[in-house]
């Protein structure tokens, strides 16, 4: 550990670390070399949030002790030990732009957000806007003055430094109070500005969905998107609700990472409008996107062909390669065939493959994306019977009867011949019988899927699991790095969890906590993550020499065990008997003026 170093190596390590960007860190062979490279212990509590100023020389954490440190990680020593005066624990903690690291906000379980200059240590605002715990504080770094808290009373305030914030206290949480931008009867737990369109707020609540606010036009009820990932339904007849513990974007804007509890982290493209679904209110999974469309014209050409069979070669030795490994590397072979189907979006054996793998693996939400996969197959093989009746094979596989009746009417319509196949046959009575007398007659499972606001709701590019999330409502996710290539997020086994963003493969798990790991906030410019949990301490990742690296048997999974361990995490969620109520979206309205919380 960096606390038996003398300080000069220390330091030439970290300045050596220094001269790469994240943008040229984040490179496999570094990242497998992550490992425990300090450990800062002052608290007396669990540490609940952490974050690095701009420049990444300082890192705060907020705890269960009312305190906040904020550390010299370099030295791994605290810089500055601030009594906030907070009653309750410490969920939040931001820096404020353009301050010189002076002022620091805090948002806390007794209902307040409070500014601290931390040079003369005291502090120096104080809100009580809301009438629930603080969850989450956010800044953008072109509004030098402005703080954003998010609650579980529903609301999200916008605080202004420069105004009397005394004139909102005896109206907290009412339509009265002058800070409230936007008010939901559903807790709010997390909030992130895009770090480029600063306009734009990610509000994750008690509920499925994440909200995307564009913050010039909220107080006119107009200007939200909304995302929500399709496999969250695929699970027929099994109803539990997950809710978003954290959001986050990566540097530029264009991706956002959802952390579900009782689920998986999904990413979104912000930028794919595309993928924006109006049918009959209904969730149904995406077209072939226009992006696609655009090339396939060009499919045609002597030089394309060279290159499709060439990536078909490459698609032949793959399927033979998981064909050797069997059934119990499956998690391997679809993190492959991920990447495979996004090197080669115009193959539809890329996208087969890919299918046939995910039916293979049968964890929560591959069903659904093998249906998204049918899809594409299809439409990029609009001549094949084998490739249209996938996709009614998918929407049975998901117990969305009604669309597999639909699109089962349609096949039979362009491909009259497919009733001769017997094993066909057999499968298009099934599906026909399934709303008198069939599979889910008169119960939940006979339905066309999920219901979902009229507005248009945008599905999740990738998913990624094996971690846990169920124990607590403040569970993390961040991009590693700038490029957007690796995913991080805490887990309920103790162990911090980094996953390949093409792929959605699973790269490495590092044992981070006695009990839970819920922060993980990597450092602005090296590749340097930070972590705390229910543990006192936060503990620091950097790459390391591994060979001397001193590690217990047991704190770091790769490859085989960690494929098995995903495994077990994920068996031990959902083979469990929850209940999952499609009907949540009844639940949320915005409050019009004049109505209170029940």
């Amino acid at each position: 550990m960096a606390g038996h170093e003398s300080i000069s190596s220390l330091v030439h390590r970290r300045q050596s670390c220094r001269t790469s960007s994240r943008h040229a860190y984040a490179a496999k062979s570094l990242i497998n070399r992550l490992w425990l490279d300090d450990q800062l212990e002052a608290h007396e509590g669990c540490v609940n949030c952490l974050q690095w100023n701009r420049d990444g020389s300082l890192l705060a954490s907020g705890s269960d002790d009312r305190t906040i440190k904020i550390w010299n990680p370099h030295r791994g020593k605290v810089h500055t030990d601030l009594n906030t005066g907070h009653r309750g624990i410490i969920f939040s903690v931001k820096f404020l732009p353009d301050s010189s690291d002076r002022l620091i906000a805090s948002g806390s379980s007794d209902c307040q957000v409070r500014v601290h200059d931390v040079c003369r240590q005291e502090t120096v605002e104080t809100w009580a806007c809301h009438r629930s715990r603080v969850k989450r504080l956010d800044v953008a770094a072109d509004q030098l003055h402005t703080i954003y808290s998010g609650a579980e009373d529903g609301i999200v305030s916008r605080l202004d430094v420069r105004e009397d914030h005394r004139k909102c206290e005896s109206s907290a949480g009412s339509d009265g109070c002058p800070n409230t931008i936007i008010k939901a009867n559903i807790q709010v737990k997390c909030i992130a500005i895009n770090p480029v369109r600063t306009h734009l707020m990610a509000v994750g609540r008690l509920d499925k969905l994440v909200y995307v606010y564009d913050l010039r036009y909220v107080k006119k009820n107009e200007g939200v998107r909304y995302f929500c990932p399709g496999g969250i339904f695929n699970r027929a007849g099994i109803s539990y609700n997950v809710s978003v513990t954290y959001v986050s974007w990566s540097a530029d804007g264009r991706k956002l990472l959802a952390n579900y509890s009782g689920d998986q982290v999904y990413m979104f493209d912000v930028e794919d409008t595309e993928e924006v679904q109006r049918r009959d209110k209904s969730f149904t999974v995406p077209r072939l996107p226009a992006r696609l469309q655009g090339v396939m014209s060009a499919s045609d050409t002597p030089s394309s062909k060279a290159r499709s069979e060439q990536q078909r070669e490459v698609l032949r030795k793959l399927s033979s390669r998981h064909e050797a490994l069997g059934s119990s590397k499956a998690l391997r072979a679809v993190g492959e065939c991920f990447s495979a189907a996004r090197r080669m979006p115009l193959m539809a054996e890329a996208h087969d493959m890919l299918r046939r793998k995910l039916k293979e693996r049968r964890w929560s939400g591959d069903k659904y994306t093998a249906l998204r996969e049918a899809r594409f197959q299809a439409a990029l093989e609009p001549d094949s019977a084998t490739a249209a009746f996938h996709v009614v094979e998918s929407y049975a596989d998901l117990l969305w009867w009604n669309l597999a009746k639909e699109s089962l009417v349609s096949t039979k319509e362009r491909f009259p011949d497919i009733l001769e196949n017997a094993e066909y046959k057999e499968f298009v009575e099934k599906v026909m019988g399934s709303g008198s007398g069939g599979p889910g007659n008169g119960s939940a499972y006979n339905r066309s899927g999920p219901h979902l606001p009229s507005e248009g709701v945008i599905d999740s590019r990738a998913y990624f699991c094996g971690h846990l999330n169920e124990l607590t409502d403040i569970k993390e996710c961040n991009f590693l790095d700038k490029d957007g290539k690796y995913v991080v997020a805490g887990s309920d086994d103790r162990m911090v969890y980094i996953w390949d963003a093409e792929s959605s493969q699973l790269v490495r798990a590092m044992l981070a906590d006695s009990e839970v790991v819920n922060c993980c906030q990597p450092h602005p410019d090296q590749l340097l993550l930070a972590t705390s949990g229910i543990d006192n301490a936060v503990r620091l990742w950097a790459p390391q020499d591994m060979a001397s690296a001193h590690m217990d048997q047991g704190d770091l999974l790769t490859g085989e065990e960690l494929d098995a361990h995903a495994a077990r995490n994920h068996r031990s969620v959902f083979t469990q008997s929850h209940g999952l109520s499609l009907t949540f979206i009844g639940r949320f309205t915005l409050l019009t003026q004049g109505e209170h919380f029940p």
